[in-house]
């Protein structure tokens, strides 16, 4: 009888121990990557030197790293990363100060870098960015400088670095200047296109246009862009001279959405808001959303500049995008977090508003 229980106590405690181990390998991994349950309360991200922020979630590394727009003297584009999208510790710079791998064709007195978007594509990681460049430009350039902004890439073993500029822009066109890139592979073709927001400085509409790179992703395959969006409602800014911007891309079976902004960031009159566009191929045709995603509430301003990730284990989605808020004028480019809703085939944030009380992912 008394080896017959030791023997049962034996296998109880070896099945325990498996347990445990496989237990504490899930928990580890879980904490890694996953905040579920987890509340909150926006802004996850308050901080004056790092406007313009675009998420990426990292599945190699098991981290979201963030790049922000941005220039001072300890370099340009500040990095952050996070394990839950709520907590976000500062990284450095892509760019540091003094760094070989810095581009040496921008214009450093015209302005900052800005729009920064990072992706994990070939091996590589990405970033595509904008920033003043020589041009043609006497009037209308960037402080006088005979600048436009143009496209730079960037690419590293890391997402956290050290990157290196490929040498040259990827975009450049006389009397144009171009903001707010993304860069997105076509999940069937492997295909890597760059999503373009550009205008004509001497007059035009301002289109959101899109071509293929080439394969080592140093140039497009061609100069001539294609058009997919402009705006045309009054809520994207139609009648006005402000262009459709903040482009983002991502992909959820079976559409590539187009995530934008319309109207004006700085408007005391809150006009500024997220649309979204969607299409099965990635090169359009693109149908929008009729209304904007997001939009001004009582304590939020002038939401914008959406990227989306993933929760891993989940399989739910989240954006972040900048905001004011009304009652904190000091800082106009906060950094929010909200749940996507996916209905009939388009992603919504709930009550279409950002929200205000306590949160959970």
């Amino acid at each position: 009888m008394r080896s017959l229980i030791s023997l049962i106590a034996t296998s109880f405690a070896l099945v325990g121990l498996i347990l445990v181990l496989n237990v504490a390998a899930t928990v580890s991994d879980f904490e890694m990557v996953s905040a579920k349950g987890k509340s909150y309360k926006n802004p996850v991200i308050d901080d004056p030197g790092s406007p313009g922020p675009a998420a990426f979630w990292d599945a190699k590394h098991k981290i979201y790293v963030l790049a922000a727009t941005g220039r001072n003297a300890k370099g340009a584009l500040p990095l952050w990363k996070s394990t839950d999208l709520i907590h976000w510790e500062a990284q450095g710079y892509i760019f540091p100060a003094g760094h070989n791998g810095n581009p040496k064709w921008d214009i450093e007195s015209a302005g900052p870098f800005t729009a920064p978007e990072i992706r994990f594509i070939n091996g590589k990681y990405i970033v595509v960015f904008s920033c003043a460049c020589h041009g043609p430009v006497k009037d209308g350039g960037l402080g006088g400088h005979g600048a436009a902004t143009c496209y730079g890439l960037a690419k590293a073993d890391h997402p956290l670095g050290p990157w290196h500029d490929v040498g040259h822009p990827i975009v450049k066109k006389n009397y144009w200047n171009f903001f707010d890139p993304s860069i997105i592979q076509d999940h069937k073709t492997k295909h890597v296109y760059l999503f373009i927001k550009g205008y004509d400085m001497r007059g035009g509409v301002g289109w959101i246009y899109t071509q293929r790179m080439n394969h080592a992703l140093t140039n497009l395959v061609s100069k001539k862009f294609k058009p997919l969006i402009k705006k045309e409602r009054k809520w994207e800014g139609a009648g006005t001279h402000y262009a459709l911007e903040g482009t983002h891309l991502f992909y959820k079976q079976p559409y590539y959405y187009l995530f934008y902004t319309g109207g004006n960031w700085q408007s005391k009159k809150c006009i500024y808001v997220i649309g979204v566009a969607r299409s099965s191929r990635i090169d359009g045709p693109y149908k929008k959303f009729p209304r904007p995603i997001v939009h001004k509430s009582k304590e939020w301003c002038n939401p914008g500049s959406p990227s989306v990730v993933p929760m891993p284990h989940d399989h739910k989605q989240f954006a972040l995008f900048l905001n004011a808020n009304r009652h904190s004028p000091t800082n106009p480019r906060l950094g929010l977090v909200e749940k996507i809703q996916w209905k009939n085939g388009w992603p919504r944030i709930k009550g279409n508003v950002p929200s205000s009380g306590a949160n959970h992912l």
